[in-house]
């Protein structure tokens, strides 16, 4: 089989250390209507896994993986992620945005130009096993690079970062010119979603708050979240209910909650390392398979048992993974978390032994109004009598006995019966929005108590 014909637009290479070492994996190229993958030989041989899950299985026979892409998808899902997203508070976004009008002297023009420049200047050393550079050399260079300084310690208010942080999302203008940026943040991966983050290293344990560079020997990498004004209190309410799902026995990564001069942090540790393993969102591997799916209301709460029944049918899905997958779902719904969208949720690892990744972003959204959505994937309010029968009926959809069921429902509401009370004990919260989610919270107990 060759691809299709097409005149090439853009063209990258991709590189992944998921054996340890540095390997080309592929060559992109990307048209005005496909993406045509390219796998070296070597790599393929290698039996490591290839860009995501379903072009994995895709091409165990074949060299080229072809997917077409539209203005509403115009890059593979897979990469997607690795492209800062369009959020006022997305901090590499401001910052590559900068760089790049650095070197051309003019804003950066709104399109798959300025799209796929963010994506070779920040696609590499991200979430996941995927690196993606202009070319070879890029590559190497990158990889070759030595780890820098912490980039801030407990004398945060001194650093170069700290400032940067205090400007970007406190909007306290502090002089940083585009040059001083790049100094501070460096070739910083994306991150994306709509509260600000960055990829740094820890001590291990999280024992303290001093962040270094990701990749310094010795460190834990791990994901920094920063609260900005307009969420106030969102990361100790995240910190809390990822307490409640580890008390649930669901997988949560370690994290360290704290706050400094005004502004408040979540650090988690990263799940894809220190041994990297793939990680792909339900999203992406979704959209990849078909290509109807082109955005997140493409796909209806209804579609996800057929869905995941097909998926079984070419990946080992871990044993309960539906069981879990169902679990997340109640207590989302129980803590007041509507944003419990496909991007939230996604499997880690390749094509056998592949699993739900651990509970991430699991905040309760409905404290805001903005955000107040029984299910942030669309389902068709019609057809069911209250929110309780709703997710009823997507036990059923997963396959799962009514007995198992009523044990997720009873053990969930079982957890989380204190849960009201505790959001008394979050910091930054204020009294509305505390009592809104206590408001939501318990209407979704009592309609769970009466389904």
């Amino acid at each position: 089989m060759t691809p299709s014909a097409s005149l090439p637009h853009h063209t990258a290479v991709v590189w992944s250390r998921i054996s340890g070492e540095p390997q080309k994996m592929a060559t992109l190229v990307l048209s005005d209507d496909r993406m045509v993958i390219t796998y070296e030989e070597s790599y393929r041989a290698s039996g490591l896994p290839r860009m995501s899950l379903l072009d994995d299985v895709a091409t165990e026979t074949e060299r080229y993986f072809e997917y077409p892409v539209t203005e509403r998808m115009p890059l593979l899902p897979r990469l997607r992620a690795l492209v800062p997203g369009n959020n006022p508070r997305n901090l590499q976004r401001t910052h590559y945005l900068k760089a790049l009008q650095r070197r051309t002297g003019v804003p950066p023009p709104q399109g798959i130009d300025t799209e796929w420049e963010l994506l070779l200047m920040g696609g590499h050393g991200g979430i996941g096993h995927v690196d993606i550079f202009r070319d070879d050399l890029a590559a190497l260079d990158w990889y070759d690079r030595k780890p820098g300084e912490p980039v801030f310690a407990a004398d945060m208010g001194r650093s170069g970062l700290w400032r940067f942080l205090r400007e970007q999302v406190l909007d306290e203008p502090n002089g940083l010119q585009a040059d001083d940026i790049l100094d501070i943040i460096g070739p910083t991966p994306s991150v994306g979603g709509m509260i600000p983050k960055l990829l740094v290293a820890m001590s291990p344990g999280l024992k303290d708050e001093t962040c270094y560079p990701p990749g310094t020997p010795g460190k834990t990498e791990v994901l920094l979240k920063i609260e900005p004004p307009e969420y106030q209190g969102l990361l100790s309410l995240e910190a809390l209910c990822l307490d409640l799902h580890a008390e649930q026995d669901l997988e949560v990564p370690a994290y360290r909650y704290f706050e400094h001069q005004g502004l408040r942090f979540l650090a988690i540790q990263r799940f894809d390392q220190p041994q990297m393993q793939p990680m792909e969102s339900l999203f992406s591997v979704i959209a990849t398979g078909s290509h109807e799916v082109q955005g997140m209301t493409d796909v209806m709460l209804e579609d996800l048992g057929g869905i995941f029944r097909q998926l079984e049918q070419v990946i080992e899905l871990k044993p309960g993974t539906r069981a879990e997958l169902y679990h997340r779902f109640i207590l989302a719904y129980l803590t007041g978390n509507g944003d419990l969208h496909l991007e939230n949720l996604s499997l880690l690892g390749g094509k056998t032994g592949c699993r739900l990744s651990p509970v991430y972003d699991p905040a309760p959204m409905r404290a805001w109004a903005r955000h107040d959505l029984v299910s942030a994937i669309p389902f068709d309010a019609e057809k069911y009598q209250n929110e309780a029968e709703v997710f009823i009926r997507l036990g059923h959809s997963l396959g799962l006995p009514e007995t198992e069921i009523n044990y997720i429902i009873e053990r969930s509401l079982e957890g989380s019966a204190d849960y009201a009370e505790r959001l008394a004990d979050c910091a930054g919260i204020n009294d509305h929005q505390r009592r809104r989610l206590m408001e939501v919270v318990r209407g979704a107990r009592r309609a769970m108590r009466g389904r």
